[in-house]
């Protein structure tokens, strides 16, 4: 099959080197059917950390205008990725509402004022402390803000987690997952697997835990979307058939991604 990578950054993201027309040569040459610019946001960082403001407007007049450059090679979707907080979630609400998108994604960047990135937040806390904490968080962003597609690396806490084992567990915090699951599902949201989370660093890499995408799919979870998370065009559609395959393995017969902000669903078959 041909994927379509859900969650891809181009240089209207901060951290990102790749334009949308070289995301898209590159896409092509990666033999995608599509790709969604989900380009993030954060309102209201905490001082001292960098934040990420996003030109909506040009960045989906940019797409539209690359969009009849690659029909029929290449599908493009206008997307972003959102920044959760539980105190900006009026304005988050406000944003979304005033733009027309294909896919939302919701993410947790920041938890209780901090950013995980920065180190600061695993200070005195066990991994059972920190990722917690986390998933309680993003559970109380969900329940107030509704109006996204995708629940976006739910994993994210684990990147940057300075613990010898990593990996972010479902057998770990089965109350937070059931939780966080009923929500989704009674929502009707996807579930993200981000392959981004499973690059090492400083010599580590959380492990993919099949688990966490059994359980979504026993309790009734039937959308879940591939994203490279890519901030370059090395990573576009990176091992995506891999984690297909996984996925597949988990119950998944069908891979989803958004238009109009509505599931499109593609058989999960390599």
């Amino acid at each position: 099959m041909r994927f379509t990578d859900t969650h891809t950054h181009s240089t209207f993201s901060r951290d990102s080197v790749v334009s949308i027309s070289q995301a898209a040569h590159a896409a092509i040459v990666a033999g995608l059917a599509g790709i969604s610019f989900t380009d993030h946001i954060d309102i209201g960082v905490p001082e001292g950390t960098v934040g990420d403001s996003l030109d909506i407007h040009a960045q989906q007049a940019l797409i539209e205008e690359n969009i009849p450059k690659y029909q029929g090679r290449l599908n493009l979707y206008k997307g972003i990725e959102v920044g959760l907080q539980t105190h900006y979630i009026e304005e988050v609400k406000q944003l979304i509402a005033s733009h027309r998108f294909d896919i939302v994604i919701g993410s947790v960047h920041i938890v209780n004022r901090t950013d995980p990135y920065y180190g600061d937040f695993y200070r005195n806390k066990s991994l059972q402390e920190a990722y917690r904490e986390y998933l309680e968080y993003y559970i109380d962003c969900i329940r107030q803000f509704k109006d996204f597609d995708v629940l976006g690396h739910y994993d994210y806490i684990s990147r940057y987690s300075p613990y010898p084992q990593k990996t972010l567990r479902y057998r770990s915090f089965p109350d937070q997952f059931d939780t966080l699951f009923q929500l989704m599902i009674e929502n009707g949201k996807a579930l993200e697997l981000n392959t981004r989370s499973f690059v090492a660093r400083d010599g580590q890499a959380p492990q993919f835990d099949s688990d966490v995408f059994k359980r979504f799919r026993e309790m009734g979870g039937d959308m879940v979307t591939l994203g490279s998370d890519a901030h370059d065009t090395q990573r576009l559609g990176c091992d995506f058939a891999r984690y297909a395959a996984k996925l597949k393995q988990c119950g998944f017969s069908y891979l989803v991604h958004f238009k109009g902000r509505k599931p499109v669903f593609t058989p999960n078959e390599l």
